[in-house]
């Protein structure tokens, strides 16, 4: 078990909730739009207000009141919302895949390209985010490989534990199976998805 919630309530959105998440398990919470779900998972990312419940990382109790706390304890937020929540659309695609992760790439205030480039040129290979340039900004791509810029941002962090809101709305069906694909391939890898 590396996730548990018990007792979850959100301000008229999510009502005594419960749930474990194991390593290596992918956990689908379905419902229609506006049921709570996506309030649910915000919330685990700090980004709802939560007014009580407990949730226990790895055996041992914790708080996360923002999505600095979550980051802290290796979670990553996905969101259903990639223009408005997840990308920066003026921003390059490196910039993008960047964002999220300044801290591994900064030595005393400055930014080192060699190692920038060369984990963004692994990250468009990986996740196949078709483009000519790193450097074209993120809304001349498709849906589909604007979410693969948001995965490659997410995953460069390494998390133990992946919150999914509807990962493949608004993306071409290719995509959506190359989605799915490295979902599982991450759950094969140990890591929990929610």
């Amino acid at each position: 078990e590396v996730l548990r919630v018990e007792s979850l309530n959100i301000k008229g959105l999510v009502n005594n909730v419960s749930f474990n998440l194991r390593k290596g398990e992918i956990l689908g919470i379905g419902g229609l739009e506006g049921s709570g779900r996506t309030e649910l998972i915000s919330s685990l990312f700090g980004m709802q207000r939560i007014l009580s419940g407990r949730i226990y990382l790895n055996g041992h109790e914790i708080e996360i009141r923002s999505p600095k706390d979550a980051i802290k304890h290796k979670f990553a937020y996905i969101t259903k919302d990639r223009k408005k929540l997840g990308l920066f659309e003026r921003m390059s695609i490196e910039m993008n895949i960047l964002s999220g992760n300044l801290d591994k790439f900064c030595v005393h205030g400055f930014l080192i390209n060699k190692p920038i480039r060369q984990a963004t040129n692994n990250s468009i290979e990986k996740f196949d985010i078709r483009t000519s340039s790193l450097h074209k900004p993120i809304f001349t791509l498709s849906g589909g490989n604007q979410q693969k810029v948001l995965l490659a941002m997410w995953f460069m962090r390494d998390p133990d534990i992946l919150l999914v809101d509807e990962p493949t709305r608004g993306i071409d069906v290719g995509s959506k199976e190359q989605i799915h694909r490295l979902l599982r391939d991450m759950s094969k890898a140990g890591k929990a998805i929610l």
